[in-house]
């Protein structure tokens, strides 16, 4: 379990990675014991045959937050900066202010924003929303910066088309 102790060392590095895209402790420490567990069983039954042993610890907790979140959507229960929003459906009026038509705008943009595939949606959230620069960012997703870039941009060609 020497492998294990040298990850556990880093944790703070993954519980960094983790919390940056959810903004939730509590989600994120229960993210952070299922991938250790996971870490833990893939290291007892001789799973792991990766070099690189916090590239793959990074993986395998990317992965266990994208579950979690996936797994919240569906019960509908998520920390209040994930990457996927709940908008509200009001009815908007023609008597209603200019701030309330912009909550609407910006409700039905996240609407648009969730219809999107996860690697563009995931791309789109954490540059835009988190602000992190794209080389962050394909650190993050374990991508080229290159694939970011492009991910953003198709995100974004695909947002103005369901605008249109």
């Amino acid at each position: 379990m020497d492998k294990l102790n040298k990850i556990y060392k880093r944790k703070s590095e993954l519980f960094g990675m983790v919390y940056v895209c959810i903004k939730d402790m509590a989600m994120t420490e229960d993210i952070l014991q299922d991938t250790f567990i996971k870490i833990w069983l893939a290291l007892e039954s001789g799973n792991y045959v990766d070099d690189n042993l916090m590239g793959w610890a990074a993986r395998v907790a990317k992965h266990t937050m994208i579950d979690h979140l996936r797994r919240a959507k569906k019960e509908r229960i998520m920390p209040l900066g994930a990457m996927y929003w709940e908008p509200s459906h009001e009815i908007v009026t023609f008597k209603e202010d200019k701030a309330a038509l912009k909550k609407r705008n910006n409700e039905i943009l996240i609407e648009m924003i969730n219809e999107l595939p996860s690697d563009f949606r995931e791309t789109l959230a954490l540059h835009y929303y988190f602000e992190l620069p794209f080389k962050a960012i394909a650190q993050l997703t374990n991508v080229s910066i290159n694939t970011a870039l492009g991910r953003a941009r198709y995100g974004l060609s695909n947002l103005r088309k369901m605008i249109k």
